[in-house]
């Protein structure tokens, strides 16, 4: 199995304007899952820089991907940021946008792209909440394609993909004992462009955490299991050669809570599986959290 450094992930999180809210410490784990909704009133700031390693390319004369050539330079940068207002008790509204910067060299003309990509925008609703702290929500969402889609003939490089998306939710939390059980199940469907589309893609997560007041400090530890499943690529409506793909990854993540309102998180999703195997590696987080006041 190829194992290789997908991308550094770089999370930072606090409240812009302490005056209108405060931040809420856990409301989604290091690995983007939300675990609850936010109080009345609070604002949430997520800020992810995502540096990606491409291992396969499309080719266009073949309709297959292939794996990237060695003498292929590929670098595509991005920074994630996120936003979260609670309206209500029950109800949190989000969005998200990215800064892309791309550019792919040897190739003639080198492909380059800078801007933003497409943006998110969703809400999650909680459906049941229990004075144990169980919790469970429904989140959806809608991906509006505002980035630039230049035909790479130009050697402008799409930051978008040029379709508006849907995606779909279910997300719990149940304390067991002295620990915690965090699960969720999506569903992302892509539209339909005309030309080229990617396919959709559907997963679920399960993690485990645990909470723990040490000499050290205190600290929450997290470890589970992703598995996700991606359809077919198309290309003119027909199916992409070695598009599909599904993948199995380990979690682990630790948080240590410097004071009762500023934390620190580190995770590693790692895959263990995946069909497309030029495309295994594991990825590293690494997340500062902020709560003013309380």
């Amino acid at each position: 199995m190829r194992r290789n450094l997908s991308y550094f992930l770089v999370l930072l999180m606090f409240p812009l304007l302490p005056q209108l809210a405060n931040a809420q410490l856990g409301y989604r784990s290091i690995f983007g899952v939300q675990k609850s909704t936010l109080d009345p009133g609070n604002l949430y700031f997520d800020f992810t820089g995502d540096m990606v390693n491409h291992l396969k390319i499309y080719d266009q004369t073949k309709n297959t991907y292939v794996v990237k050539p060695s003498t292929m330079v590929y670098n595509d940068v991005a920074l994630n940021s996120f936003v979260a207002f609670g309206l209500t008790r029950n109800l949190t509204v989000f969005g998200e946008i990215p800064l892309r910067s791309v550019h792919v060299y040897s190739l003639n003309p080198t492909f380059t792209g800078k801007g933003f990509g497409d943006l998110q925008l969703g809400g999650t609703l909680n459906l049941i909440r229990d004075a144990r702290g169980a919790d469970l929500d429904a989140t959806l969402s809608t991906t509006l394609p505002i980035a630039a889609d230049t035909p790479p003939g130009n050697g402008q490089y799409p930051l978008g993909v040029n379709a508006i998306q849907f995606t779909a939710s279910v997300d719990g939390y149940n304390p067991i004992g002295t620990y915690g059980l965090l699960y969720s199940a999506y569903y992302n469907s892509v539209g339909d462009d005309g030309s080229f589309n990617y396919g959709d893609w559907t997963g679920a997560y399960l993690l485990l955490d645990k909470y723990s007041e040490t000499q050290f400090g205190n600290f929450t530890f997290d470890a589970g299991l992703n598995a996700a499943y991606k359809f077919d690529d198309r290309a003119s409506g027909n199916p992409v050669n070695n598009s599909y793909d599904y993948y199995l990854n380990v979690l682990a993540g630790i948080t240590y809570y410097y004071s009762h309102g500023l934390a620190f998180r580190v995770g590693v999703p790692y895959t263990i599986y995946q069909k497309s195997a030029w495309f295994t590696g594991y990825s590293v987080l690494l997340g500062v959290e902020y709560q003013l006041g309380n």
